[in-house]
């Protein structure tokens, strides 16, 4: 169920207009949000807050900055990736110390809960 909401503490409604006339705040009463929609949703409304942080978000977002957006959502995934693989190497390495010290003590190794619990 959607409600509309034409007024709010900050005004952040009406200053959405001045981004986009055809923006309208809705508040998404079975998701517990606020949405920005025009033709259809837009975007949800970041921290669930009417606050001037929805006006930066919805300039950032505008279609104008789309390469900067694509740039930035680049940059994030190389970093994950690149933290992704060095938890990985640490994990390689962790396995290869017990596996030589289970070879050397003359031990098989049960990974099977340890695997579980940190991969």
């Amino acid at each position: 169920m959607y409600k509309k909401v034409d007024r709010d503490l900050f005004g952040i409604s009406e200053r959405l207009k001045r981004i986009n006339p055809k923006y309208t705040v809705f508040r998404n009463q079975l998701q517990e949000r606020f949405e920005v929609h025009t033709d259809g949703l837009d975007f949800v409304v970041p921290n669930n807050v009417l606050d001037s942080r929805v006006i930066d978000y919805a300039l950032k977002t505008r279609k104008e900055n789309e390469h900067d957006i694509e740039q930035e959502v680049e940059q994030h995934n190389k970093q994950v990736f690149e933290e992704t693989k060095k938890q990985n190497k640490v994990r390689e390495k962790r396995l290869a110390d017990m596996l030589t010290f289970a070879s050397r003590a003359g031990r098989t190794v049960g990974f099977s809960k340890q695997i579980k619990e940190e991969f």
